[in-house]
């Protein structure tokens, strides 16, 4: 058997040869498509063709093409300049006489495909997708890399007699076959997926060295290697050219259902249009064959080839990108009725439609087409079409959170655009949001779904909002009632409700409060259009039944502003029924409004509105409800400042943009899984039927998952970017040790902290958990703030989310104990938030002020307060204070906090201070009675150490500090020595010993501190 040469570069390629030595990559190694182009014949139009393929379904990865020594570097330079195609030259594989001189093979060529066993040798991938030059991509193939290796197609391709249009041969395999059948244990090597390997290529080679020749060359020997321990995919990922002609009805007489097609067969694609002089010369085109392609009559077969084509005519540009836009919006209900928040997306559509693109509605509930838009619910065409945008929008519904899920098994074919609405609580939906590409986003809530969830999404900030000009004709409605104008001061009040779907319960519940809140002459007009609900005539009788009720379902949107520019209050009776247009309008009309609690988008607009929690709630509301114009006027100006932005297909447009000048144009749409995701998606995707999905069997794996098993309370610190405070870090982390405490030190970091600072944490005991960070908006803002850093300490905010823990104790990072402080865990009773220290005058604020500071913290992580944190901030509009998140925490939780001694948060240049003792000496006794608390989570055998830090590590003039210092300025880790460099010598000497004890504890040994804390 021969040596194999080494791997050398040619002509800006690198050719492949064997023996070429395998080094570990320190980094992930990357995925591709492979197929193999030999000589100078006319596959080279095949492999253009496939790469055009991939770059119109938008596939990830790039397409490697193992170029033989026999192919020219004129035939290169054809293929070369697709911008998805990376060319890897390719020795010839030598083979034994026996193989390479016998005149068995069913094509004289097939000999030469032995070669394409060297693709074994390009480890520099981890996995690679093989394509032959002679197939071509019907859909996106990104979840092909899902697929375990090693796994293909069974072999359904023709006979190898001549092609005619008369004479096709059966395929060796259909549905229809006994699964019994012999031939169920043979693939086809045109599609295959595998992993390389160094050490499994020189074993083939070795083997190929024993074996005799057979009719189909590599693809029997490859069968051969792999019998009994290869995965099959479906058919549809490798369907032979013959099968569309003979077997229509295993497709359902469609092409849009295949992945590959194969153009097996003497007679190719390339062949049904007659050649360009120049290519008849260069590729030697055969003319007869033309002319007998050409006379196939198949429609199907027809559709097929001119698929082919348009690939092969398909510019790779952004030009071209930008100007063929297939967009694909997803909605639970489309209604187009012109009031309710579906019409949202109609409007959105019927635009795109006015611009020429084409639109499909994938929805749920719908009415068929609607005039060019196409309308379905066939989830399949998720995976199965490319689209260059599919736009999300909706709440907690089933068509959203399948898509989410299908986008976290990485079956999606398409860039997501989510106009973020609350998805449901599911772990599958929330790990689809984090592959989506923009989280589109108008309320703070959305705002922090994306930041909770939407991990590395691009925040796309849009509105759902109206246009200033969408106002009714004022008067109609009052005067169709017989009402007298508004401005008169006299009849009845008018209050609508629209938006909502119908009729159903909460409809008939509104209409009954009404009648018993209304006074003579009161009016209300209830909006909605028609949907499937149980008993429709029963809820229309229950709200007709109520004096001065009127009831309009399926009205034009006219007739909606019509109603609320008369409107004296709008009613939101549902949940999410604020999502809708209407609730806007109607603040543009200057109409007031009252919504239920905790209503989507009506937290944000919650203190200019009215707000019920139940029937009666509403009853008192209507009741007492007396309007005010100046009220009403001021939610307009706000509507018109902060809402009237509406999502624009332009707007869309300029996400397809960017995707394009991003170089992603229309590849790059799946974005890679975790490992643990990948085999598991891998079982679900291809072990069942078309587009059916198990939720139950995802692996999902986020990077800020809460540890399967954690204490109820817990000490938690905040690690921002790539900055020295980790050194802070492992201070705390050592001067918690050295005291014994029994709760774990966590550290929150953000995606920008170094890996080789998470090494350093884990080894040193600390639990790493990853966090997203959270900027308050706009970042033009941020010159308001004391230093530009304090921006990060925002993040802070995510550890409320953390609601597994009863209690947690927080310390930024560049404080440290000096005594154990666990009992800290119980300093909260149940009225209390937040338990923290009182700042005095670092922030500027008089000592007689209830202002504290947030370096050391005491809370109880709560969703609801998480989500109020992040409101209050995005309401502020990066305007909270000087002091970031310390001003934000201080002006929403004041009013439930706990005041903590000062022995818990001293900074460093306090100490000194005269005022500084008097307070320490007054808070001791308080100070000690925390501490001597056990920590809920106590291990009553290893109980806490009673000495000091400054005992511990024989710092005397140490043993007296308080139990937590805090090094706001400067940092102990920046000094040199252990003088401080400060211009008030007073306190700067005074805090020496601190310094001293600081440096001692990351130098020390914790091993010789216990042996003394024994002792």
């Amino acid at each position: 058997m021969p040596e194999v040469s080494s791997t050398i570069a040619d002509h800006g390629t690198q050719r492949v040869g064997g023996d070429a030595k395998t080094t570990a990559e320190a980094r992930a190694k990357p995925v591709a498509y492979v197929t193999f182009l030999e000589g100078n014949t006319d596959y080279v139009k095949g492999v253009i063709a496939l790469a055009r393929s991939l770059s119109m379904y938008s596939c990830s990865h790039p397409l490697v093409v193992g170029v033989a020594p026999t192919t020219t570097d004129e035939t290169v330079s054809l293929i070369v300049r697709e911008p998805n195609v990376v060319i890897r030259r390719i020795d010839w594989l030598e083979l034994p006489p026996a193989i390479a001189e016998s005149p068995i093979y069913a094509n004289p060529q097939f000999v030469r495909n032995f070669t394409k066993l060297r693709l074994w040798e390009l480890t520099e991938y981890a996995k690679l997708v093989y394509l032959d030059a002679d197939t071509l991509a019907f859909a996106n193939l990104d979840d092909m890399f899902l697929a375990p290796a090693f796994s293909a197609v069974l072999d359904n391709m023709s006979a190898d007699e001549e092609f005619s249009a008369d004479n096709f041969q059966v395929p060796c395999f259909t549905t229809k076959s006994s699964f019994d059948d012999g031939r169920r244990s043979y693939f086809n090597a045109g599609v295959m997926v595998f992993e390389p390997s160094a050490d499994e290529f020189k074993q083939m080679l070795e083997k190929l060295w024993t074996r005799q020749p057979t009719r189909f060359a590599e693809q029997d020997f490859l069968n051969e290697w792999y019998r009994g321990r290869w995965n099959m995919l479906p058919t549809t990922y490798n369907w032979g050219k013959p099968n569309i002609y003979l077997c229509p009805e295993l497709i359902g007489h469609s092409i849009n259902v295949l992945k590959v097609v194969h153009f097996s067969g003497r007679l190719k694609p390339w062949h049904a249009r007659s050649p360009t002089p120049a290519d008849a010369k260069r590729l030697g085109a055969p003319t007869r064959e033309c002319e007998a392609l050409a006379a196939v009559e198949n429609p199907l077969l027809r559709e097929t080839l001119a698929h082919w084509w348009t690939a092969y005519d398909y510019k790779t540009s952004a030009v071209n990108e930008l100007a063929r836009k297939k967009v694909l919006f997803v909605v639970h209900r489309y209604y187009p009725y012109q009031g309710g928040s579906e019409y949202y997306v109609h409007w959105l559509a019927s635009e795109a439609v006015e611009r020429g693109w084409e639109v499909t509605v994938l929805a749920d509930v719908h009415q068929g087409d609607q005039g060019k838009i196409r309308v379905t619910s066939d989830y399949y065409l998720l995976s199965a079409e490319h689209f260059h945008m599919i736009v999300v929008h909706g709440a907690d519904c089933s068509t959203q959170d399948e898509l989410l899920t299908r986008l976290a098994c990485g079956s999606v074919a398409s860039p997501v655009l989510y106009l973020l609405i609350k998805p449901s609580e599911s772990e599958t939906a929330y790990a689809g949001l984090q592959h989506a590409r923009y989280l589109g986003w108008s309320t703070s809530l959305d705002l922090a779904h994306i930041h909770r969830h939407g991990q590395g999404a691009k925040a796309v900030h849009i509105t759902h909002g109206v246009q200033p000009s969408a106002v009714g004709t004022p008067g109609v409605w009052r005067s169709r009632l017989g009402m007298p104008p508004r401005d008169s001061g006299s009849g009845g009040r008018l209050f609508v409700s629209a938006g909502g779907f119908g009729p159903h319960k909460r409809m008939a519940e509104l209409a009954e409060a009404f009648g018993q809140a209304r006074r003579e002459d009161d009016q209300l007009i209830l909006f909605g259009y028609q949907a499937p609900h149980q008993d429709p005539e029963g809820y229309f009788a229950r709200c007709r039944a109520v004096p001065g009720v009127t009831v309009v379902f399926g009205g034009e949107r006219q007739q909606v502003l019509d109603a609320l520019s008369d409107a004296d209050l709008y009613v939101m009776n549902s949940e999410w029924e604020g999502f809708g247009l209407v609730l806007l309008e109607a603040m543009l009309n200057g109409c007031e409004w009252a919504a239920t609690a905790g209503a989507g988008a009506a937290d944000d607009l919650s203190e200019y509105g009215i707000t019920y929690t139940s029937q009666k709630g509403l009853i008192s509301t209507l009741r007492h409800f007396k309007r005010n114009s100046d009220h009403a006027e001021k939610n307009r100006q706000i509507c018109l400042h902060r809402f009237t932005v509406r999502t624009t297909v332009d707007q869309i447009e300029q996400v397809i943009h960017d995707e394009v000048s991003k170089g992603r144009g229309l590849r790059g749409m799946i974005v890679p899984l975790p490992k643990r995701m990948l085999r598991e998606s891998a079982c679900v995707y291809f072990g069942q039927g078309k587009g059916e999905l198990s939720a139950s069997r995802i692996s999902l794996s986020t990077s800020s998952t809460a540890p399967e098993t954690s204490p109820n309370s817990a000490f938690v610190t905040l690690l921002c970017g790539r900055s020295d405070y980790v050194e802070g870090v492992l201070v705390l982390n050592k001067s918690l040790q050295y005291v014994r405490s029994q709760l774990p030190l966590i550290v929150a970091v953000t995606p920008e902290v170094m890996p080789a600072d998470r090494e350093r944490l884990v080894t040193a005991g600390c639990v790493v958990r990853e966090v997203n960070p959270i900027v308050a908006p706009p970042p033009e803002t941020t010159g308001t703030l004391a230093r530009p850093e304090f921006q990060l300490c925002y993040s802070k905010f995510a550890l409320w989310d953390w609601t597994e823990y009863s209690t947690l104790i927080y310390l930024d990072a560049d404080a440290f104990v000096t005594q154990n402080i666990d009992g800290l865990a119980n300093s909260l009773d149940s009225t209390t938030e937040l338990a923290w220290v009182r700042d005095y005058g670092t922030a500027g604020a008089a000592s007689e002020q209830q202002y504290f500071n947030a370096g050391v913290m005491v809370f109880k992580p709560s969703a609801s307060t998480f989500r109020t944190l992040l409101l209050a901030m995005y309401r502020a509009g990066g305007t909270s204070g000087a002091f970031a998140e310390q001003d934000l925490l201080n002006r929403v939780l004041a009013h439930k906090t706990r005041e903590l001694p000062l022995h818990f948060n001293c900074l460093v240049e306090y100490l000194g201070f005269p005022w500084v003792r008097k307070i320490l000496e007054a808070e001791a006794r308080d100070a000690s009675s925390l501490m001597a608390t056990a920590a809920p989570d106590a291990d009553k055998q290893h109980e806490p150490s009673t000495l000091t830090l400054g005992d511990l590590l024989s710092v005397p003039e140490a043993s007296k500090l308080p139990p937590v210092i805090h090094f706001t300025q400067p940092k102990p880790w920046r000094l040199k020595g252990h003088g401080l460099r400060d211009q008030r010598e007073e306190p700067a000497k005074a805090s020496e010993p601190a310094v001293r004890l600081w440096q001692a504890c990351q130098i020390g040994s914790i091993c010789d501190a216990s042996d003394q804390a024994e002792a």
